[in-house]
């Protein structure tokens, strides 16, 4: 039944860095993209089995989650200008999820509980505290992209190849 499973994360691992990699001109920022995802699957699935399998789902409650404020001035800046529409998206979907949970249908909680727990952890953890905290870490390494990578997604400006030039840096102008 899964003998394609390891053909088809392979297919959506490209078909995410790729793009990823070229729109952010960046190797890390993707990889890290990545990870996060695997992050966030595992912790909601890891919790709804907790839930579900070891008899807390009827007594359970939920808990908010805190928003920590990071300190760093460029991702604090990301996370002031998307902060709030991201999560009012994810307090939306969450409560939606969290009123279908009380369906009476155990698989359709089941399934409830883990896109209402897998909404929260993205928002709160993964994407207020976690994704910046390693913005931070990585500093300008968030923006290194290796050699041959960066042949294979050639920048195109004008019908010609960009000169690879760091997204930090400001591109030059022409100047007369």
């Amino acid at each position: 039944m899964y003998g394609n499973a390891p053909i088809v994360l392979a297919a959506i691992v490209i078909a995410t860095f790729l793009p990823l990699a070229r729109a952010l001109r960046s190797f890390w920022l993707p990889v890290k993209a990545l990870l996060l995802n695997v992050v966030s699957i595992g912790a909601a699935y890891g919790l709804t089995v907790l839930i579900w399998q070891e008899g807390l789902g009827t007594r359970s409650g939920v808990r908010r989650g805190r928003q920590r404020r990071d300190r760093d001035l460029g991702a604090g800046r990301s996370i002031g200008s998307t902060g709030r529409l991201v999560t009012s998206a994810a307090l939306i979907l969450f409560l939606s999820f969290v009123a279908l949970s009380t369906v009476p249908t155990i698989d359709v909680k089941i399934l409830a509980t883990a896109l209402a727990l897998g909404i929260a952890i993205d928002a709160v953890i993964v994407r207020a505290l976690l994704a910046p905290a390693l913005v931070a870490v990585l500093g300008q390494a968030n923006w290194t992209m290796p050699g041959p990578l960066a042949t294979l997604l050639v920048m195109r400006a004008n019908g010609r190849p960009a000169t690879a030039v760091p997204a930090s840096e400001p591109e030059a102008t022409n100047r007369s």
